[in-house]
């Protein structure tokens, strides 16, 4: 898959009051506004893969029911695929993520101790891109 970290996108900043801001947020690329909006309010990470396509994690910036988004994007920036991980009345949160297996997909830390394993499926001629997840078991020393 070949996933590297980059640093081309932000998102663009809302005003006003917390609560009246819209459910999505406009991308920007190399400072450039696009035409994608995508969800959340804050850009965490993002990675880039070989055929153009972009991998982003965003979140909601909200400590009280915070949710975090993966999202996959094809070339042009058109979102593709979309994973969320969150709940309501509950806060998850991206503590960490990294690239491994030499780029072939990323490990997510979530809340401090669920780890998920995120890799891009290849394309085919009926599938634009799609996000497999697959949750791993923390490595924890048996209780004594």
């Amino acid at each position: 898959m070949g996933l590297s970290p980059i640093d081309r996108f932000s998102l663009e900043s809302h005003t006003g009051p917390y609560a009246e801001w819209p459910r999505t947020t406009r991308l920007l690329r190399d400072g450039a506004r696009t035409q994608t909006s995508v969800p959340g309010y804050a850009l965490l990470r993002q990675y880039a893969l070989p055929d153009g396509r972009a991998l982003l994690i965003t979140d909601w910036d909200c400590p009280y029911e915070e949710a975090t988004e993966v999202l996959l994007l094809g070339p042009d920036d058109r979102l593709l695929a979309r994973r969320s991980f969150g709940a309501p009345y509950a806060s998850v949160w991206l503590s960490a993520a990294r690239v491994v297996d030499d780029g072939a997909a990323l490990e997510l830390e979530l809340c401090d101790c669920e780890r998920w394993r995120v890799e891009v499926l290849e394309r085919r001629p009926f599938l634009v891109g799609s996000l497999l997840l697959t949750r791993r078991v923390a490595e924890r020393p048996p209780k004594p």
